[in-house]
């Protein structure tokens, strides 16, 4: 019988909505986060993001905010090319998270965020989102 993975942590801030969003497409090795001097990057697409649903918002609270004694791997490079914005019921950013499939690493704000996603499901949640991982044209 396999072990049963733990319940994600509740969300430690309050938003209405995330949506996702692709950036730094054009240069593999870009480290800008998503958030530009308090300004979302203009690298990003689509523009507006695509809304997550109920589900898989909690898809990617369970990704995200897992048990970080289940471990897993850091890398020791950042070039974040997908992201999920979280907003408020007024439609200002709250929170942001970063990944970056191409060396299993990831950052957000505001506060603790797990060390070790589960990058699986966040694969599994962008290819859901209709977002590629990589683009063809990087080594």
């Amino acid at each position: 019988m396999l072990p049963v993975e733990p319940e994600a942590t509740p969300w430690h801030f309050k938003f209405s909505e995330v949506r996702a969003f692709q950036l730094n497409w054009e240069d593999e090795h870009a480290t800008d986060s998503i958030i530009q001097d308090s300004e979302l990057n203009d690298a990003r697409f689509p523009v507006g993001g695509i809304l997550l649903s109920d589900n898989q918002v909690e898809l990617l609270r369970h990704a995200i905010l897992r048990d970080d004694s289940l471990g897993g791997v850091i890398g020791l490079c950042r070039y974040p090319h997908h992201a999920f914005v979280f907003y408020s019921d007024g439609g200002e950013v709250v929170g942001h998270y970063d990944l970056c499939f191409l060396c299993s690493n990831a950052d957000g704000s505001p506060g603790t965020f797990s060390t070790y996603p589960d990058y699986d499901a966040l694969r599994d949640l962008v290819a859901d989102l209709g977002m590629p991982i990589a683009n063809p044209d990087w080594d």
